[in-house]
């Protein structure tokens, strides 16, 4: 799932990226949460952002900020 999801950024359909990182998501996909607040954070919906970095963060994914910076 998370190839669809890169495709559809290298391809720049947000919409197709944003759909398949949160079905990713909702399929309990830990890494994809941190991709998925990356993208909400470029696109300016900080709260989306701090929302799937905090779910990043407490299933410890790698790269994923502190949460201090999620708080």
């Amino acid at each position: 799932m998370r190839e669809l999801c890169d495709l559809g950024l290298l391809e720049r359909d947000v919409a197709r990226a944003l759909s398949w990182w949160t079905q990713a998501v909702k399929a309990g996909d830990d890494l994809a949460a941190h991709r998925l607040a990356d993208l909400h954070q470029m696109l300016g919906d900080t709260e989306e952002a701090v929302l799937h970095f905090r779910r990043a963060v407490t299933a410890g994914v790698p790269g994923a900020p502190t949460t201090t910076a999620c708080s």
